[in-house]
């Protein structure tokens, strides 16, 4: 049985907070950051992470946390966020 490390506990509460937040999915997550859908799940079955690895998605988390906002529960990237203004304002996008 692996014990999991506390850089590797560290980086799954990084990881479970985006995914609460941004409302993707584990496997979505895995493959978009890594190229590696089992990612997470492996992760949380107390699998190891080489530090490339745990670069990658905090890299990857840094970039759509800065690139996107938190709307109504859903995730919207900021260039819809201003069409909408500009729709409600009646101006053209």
């Amino acid at each position: 049985m692996q014990v999991m490390t506390k850089d590797t506990q560290k980086l799954l509460k990084e990881i479970e907070a985006f995914l609460q937040a941004s409302g993707m999915g584990a496997s979505y997550f895995g493959k978009k950051a890594t190229g590696n859908s089992e990612l997470v799940a492996r992760l949380r079955e107390n699998g190891r992470v080489w530090p490339e690895t745990a670069a990658k998605v905090r890299s990857f988390i840094k970039r759509h946390e800065t690139s996107h906002v938190r709307n109504s529960g859903r995730v919207i990237s900021e260039g819809r966020r201003q069409e909408r203004r500009a729709a409600k304002r009646g101006e053209a996008a």
